[in-house]
């Protein structure tokens, strides 16, 4: 009631025609809920505050919006900051924070505010750093998401300067979300291996982006423009930078295993500049693609040439590559073209990608350098159909093999043979035709030299092969593959006719070490294997006789 004649009433402390309110704490001339909750709400006490999630960051522990140990430093600046995901849609939210860091040592904290709508609305992050340094360190940030309580790396660096200002609430310091990682696992065959990765690391030195690889003294690597050597107790010498824009051939002493993780590559921002004639060029999309879809965006024109280590393919107008086949991550590619420009993959999804190359078929893989030969084969009473094999040899050793394919533009089969070599002088090969029909071997007229990166032929101008079908003779040991060999290599004989054979492994002393048949075996192709797991490395021979027939090769066992 009223204290007095003039109506004045008692406030809440007693005093007559005083002014003191209770506040939503209940305290008589009290300032209102003071007390900080972890998401910025304010309250009369932290009782009352909601339960903290279970990933939330102790970037702030006082929860007052600033570095808890910011007296520890002599300089600070201030950043102002909107946080984007991947498809750039701003995702500030109450409740959100994030942090600076210098290496591993936090350097500030923000907690989301909300920004009035006449200055852009939302959210933002209103941010001091601090430092003891005057200019030089690279900050780093993280990001603290409410609605998913989960901490995420955030993609942008900056360098701290003192007294720095960095954006505001009408243009805030873009941050956005890191994009996730791939994990690649690439098994590598012993010898030589074409290889390329798609996504990037904070080191991309090859002793470091490349330091699961289990290398040995001597293994070698090389790009278009620069090599290495490895060395124990030292790594690769001379060192250089790995680029998800180059493929790189490997030459290991023996198989293994490489783990590579980073973040994938984006393949519409990272265009790879074409050089006319030869390009060495990584894949980048994160998915398998045809061919020709993958390089639809290059100035790839008529006659232009594409090959991987076991295939290669040209350019036709009106079709696009052929053969056709799919290019994949992990793989390197050799590309010819005629006019430079920029190639710049179609962009694909993330996945983590197992490459598996260890094959049993890898005798290419002790030859450095390879070529194509786009052939047609023609024999008196002979129909070629996609079950036969055109085969090619030098000096007895298998240097490439292949079943024929339609080309669609012309209705006929054609060989795309690729073929091997270690591009020294006099490498001739020489072909023999396998027809599944008949089940023989026919030799082959024409011989051709081997030379790096020869191309002969294409699918509209194939280079002919003709032969007899006198082949094969009675009985023909063909060369063993692969060879040299780590623990097994193939061996295969032809017979005319049934006949009783005996096959044995004997080593450089001429000691009969093992005897993989001995018996009557039919007409037509056989193939053994010899397991040399048990055996030492070196030179061996293969004695094997039919009859009155006898043959022997050589063979070498690497360990």
């Amino acid at each position: 009631g009223a204290c007095d004649c003039d109506g004045n009433v008692a406030d809440c402390a007693g005093e007559c025609g005083g002014t003191a309110v209770e506040d939503e704490c209940g305290e008589c001339g009290g300032d209102g809920a003071s007390e900080s909750c972890w998401n910025g709400d304010l309250v009369c006490d932290v009782s009352e505050c909601s339960d903290q999630p279970a990933n939330y960051p102790s970037w702030d522990t006082n929860f007052d919006g600033v570095l808890d140990n910011y007296t520890f430093y002599e300089n600070n600046g201030s950043i102002t900051a909107r946080v984007y995901d991947e498809d750039g849609s701003d995702i500030s939210s109450p409740s959100d924070m994030i942090a600076a860091f210098v290496g591993d040592e936090q350097r500030g904290v923000a907690p989301s505010s909300e920004i009035p709508v006449f200055l852009g609305g939302g959210y933002a992050f209103l941010m001091m750093v601090y430092s003891n340094e005057t200019g030089g360190e690279i900050l780093t940030f993280q990001y603290y998401s409410a609605s998913t309580d989960e901490v995420l790396e955030l993609s942008e660096t900056l360098e701290f300067t003192t007294n720095m200002v960095e954006g505001d609430v009408t243009d805030a310091f873009v941050l956005s979300l890191s994009p996730g990682t791939v994990e690649l696992t690439l098994d590598l065959a012993s010898g030589w291996n074409w290889l390329s990765v798609n996504a990037t690391q904070d080191d991309m030195g090859i002793n470091s982006a490349f330091s699961t690889l289990t290398a040995q003294a001597n293994d070698y690597i090389k790009s278009q423009t620069t090599a290495a050597t490895y060395y124990d107790g030292y790594g690769w010498y001379p060192g250089f930078d790995i680029g998800v824009e180059s493929m790189y051939l490997l030459q290991l002493a023996s198989a293994g295993t490489m783990l590579y993780e980073g973040i994938p590559a984006d393949p519409s921002t990272t265009p790879i500049a074409i050089a006319s004639g030869w390009n060495w060029i990584g894949y980048i999309p994160q998915v398998s693609m045809d061919v020709t879809e993958a390089t639809a965006n290059s100035p790839v024109v008529a006659q232009d040439y594409i090959k991987s280590q076991t295939t290669a393919a040209t350019y036709y107008d009106g079709f696009g590559f052929y053969p056709a086949f799919n290019m994949s991550p992990t793989r390197g590619y050799m590309l010819k073209l005629a006019n430079a420009g920029t190639l710049t993959y179609p962009s694909g999804t993330l996945a983590s990608f197992i490459d598996g190359v260890n094959d049993d078929d890898s005798y290419y893989r002790q030859y450095e350098f390879n070529g194509s030969i786009s052939a047609s084969v023609n024999i008196d009473n002979v129909v070629i159909d996609d079950d036969d094999v055109l085969y090619a040899y030098s000096n007895g050793h298998l240097r490439g093999k292949v079943s024929p394919e339609v080309f669609p533009l012309t209705g006929e089969l054609v060989f795309t043979l690729m073929v091997y070599g270690d591009g020294i002088n006099n490498e001739k090969l020489n072909f023999e035709l396998y027809d599944n029909e008949t089940n023989k071997y026919y030799s082959l007229e024409q011989g051709l030299t081997f030379e790096k990166d020869m191309i002969i032929g294409d699918a509209y101008n194939t280079f002919d092969f003709r032969g007899s079908p006198v082949l094969p003779s009675e009985f023909e040991l063909l060369p063993a593959y692969p060879n040299p060999f780590n623990p097994m290599t193939n061996i295969s004989f032809v017979m005319e006719h049934d006949n009783n054979i005996k096959l044995s492994i004997y080593d450089i002393r001429g000691r009969e070490v093992d005897i993989l048949a001995n018996g009557l075996k039919g007409s037509g192709e056989h193939t053994i294997i010899w397991d040399a797991a048990d055996f030492a490395s070196g030179i061996y021979y293969i004695h094997i006789t039919a009859g009155n027939h006898v043959e022997t090769q050589k063979i070498m066992l690497i360990k």
